[in-house]
């Protein structure tokens, strides 16, 4: 649709929600579909919910998974290629 869709901007308002201690956005290229996992005591409903009030509705993900842990690599940096494989399952 020609929009500009920033995935760290995505992650930045989720992490303004007071109840999500960590989160990361993927691109799933293949299904075309922006996907969003967290870390945080809220529902994925609830969630959604409150980035409607703060994100446009085409950056809004098409899919929100709730983690009981972030992967991280070795440098410590979110492991965004085991997220994608979890996807992709």
């Amino acid at each position: 649709m020609g929009h500009r869709i920033e995935l760290g901007e995505i992650e930045a308002n989720v992490n303004l929600v007071p109840e999500i201690k960590l989160s990361s956005c993927i691109y799933a290229k293949e299904q075309g579909k922006i996907v969003l996992y967290y870390v945080g005591d809220i529902t994925e409903g609830d969630l959604i919910k409150a980035l409607k009030t703060k994100l446009p509705r085409y950056m809004l993900p098409n899919k929100v998974n709730r983690l009981e842990e972030m992967p991280f690599t070795a440098n410590g940096k979110i492991d965004r290629v085991t997220l994608s494989k979890m996807y992709n399952k």
